[in-house]
């Protein structure tokens, strides 16, 4: 799946990343792996969300 982010949603994604990260390693990979997921389901269903 691709997707594109507004700059502006794409630096306060990276802060977001960069805050968990600091808070507990790997908490930051956590969350882009909880936005990949519900993106895909996004992808497979986006009349449902």
């Amino acid at each position: 799946m691709k997707y594109v982010f507004h700059p502006a949603a794409e630096a306060e994604f990276l802060e977001s990343f960069g805050y968990y990260e600091s808070k507990l390693l790997g908490l930051g990979n956590a969350l882009i792996n909880e936005f990949e997921a519900l993106a895909e389901l996004i992808v497979e269903s986006p009349k449902g969300w």
